[in-house]
């Protein structure tokens, strides 16, 4: 009994602020149309639209308290993995197969790099596959011989190389190499 009359005052009172919302902006407008001393002027409707190259002359000493940057400072370096899309894997004993890193610094000539792949959660550190991986000048072509590790459950591995450049900025690429146990 009690919760019923909580349930129907809760209802009521829910109600009763919807449709105190809904006319409010009704009786507002009314009650300021019936003051005489504010009149109210439409505003002029003002078009926005692209700057034709001649009206651009005209303002042309027009400064903007910002500078506007073109381009970005730094751009990341570029990678990609080339290689087989499918590799054959005897789960007891992996045969390596070959990748190749090639990278390029579009506002530089030296790059690091890094190269892993995943299984599933497991990630396996491959830089040391690449052999020099610090200072490295580009553009880059650089063939890698991946070693898998044995008994992999997956039919997939993910290769993934990050390229970072001395000031910071870098990239990552990644491919998804298919394990097959007889032919691909």
């Amino acid at each position: 009994m009690k919760q019923d009359r909580r349930n129907l005052r809760l209802g009521l009172f829910i109600v009763f602020g919807v449709l105190i919302s809904l006319v409010a902006p009704f009786l507002l407008r009314g009650s300021s149309s019936d003051s005489a001393d504010v009149t109210q002027e439409p505003f002029p409707v003002t078009e926005i639209g692209p700057v034709a190259p001649e009206e651009n002359i005209n303002n042309a000493s027009t400064s903007l308290p910002f500078t506007v940057e073109t381009e970005p400072p730094n751009k990341a370096p570029r990678i990609v993995i080339r290689g087989p899309s499918c590799v054959l894997y005897d789960p007891q004993s992996p045969e390596p197969f070959q990748i190749v890193l090639e990278a390029e610094d579009p506002d530089g000539d030296v790059v690091n790099l890094d190269l892993s792949y995943n299984v599933g959660e497991t990630v396996i550190d491959l830089t040391d596959s690449i052999g020099i991986t610090e200072g490295i000048e580009t553009p880059l072509t650089n063939e890698v011989m991946v070693e898998l590790e044995s008994d992999i459950e997956e039919n997939w591995v993910l290769l993934l190389t990050h390229a970072t450049d001395p000031e910071g900025a870098s990239s990552e690429a990644g491919t998804v190499e298919t394990l097959a146990d007889t032919q691909c």
